[in-house]
């Protein structure tokens, strides 16, 4: 995960700067370290949130190699927009797997 954060990063840096040199560059790094993951969730919603995040990594690519900036400023915020999401479905997922905490402290107070 901080591999994709670093490379978001270099994205934004990228795109604030008007270096499609780096975003191409970040891209394709993005790509090679969604084509390692296995799927996290097994889930339809998990199933199109990877779709829609290899999509939008394409496209960034792509604007970057044509020099389109805003095409490569839509693609990136739809990449980021599916970070987020994806995330936050996870984080749903993984609240509901964990045990239920009790309201009982786990030191005496005095």
């Amino acid at each position: 995960m901080r591999r994709k954060t670093k490379t978001m990063h270099d994205i934004l840096d990228g795109m604030i700067y008007g270096d499609l040199g780096r975003v191409e560059t970040a891209a394709n790094r993005m790509q090679k370290y969604s084509e390692t993951i296995n799927e996290f969730l097994l889930d339809p919603r998990y199933e199109k949130l990877s779709l829609e995040f290899d999509l939008s990594i394409s496209e960034l690519s792509d604007s970057a190699i044509r020099k389109d900036m805003d095409a490569a400023k839509e693609a990136t915020l739809r990449l980021e927009r599916n970070c987020i999401e994806c995330h936050s479905h996870i984080n749903r997922k993984n609240r509901n797997l964990k045990p239920k905490a009790t309201n009982e402290s786990s030191f005496n107070e005095t």
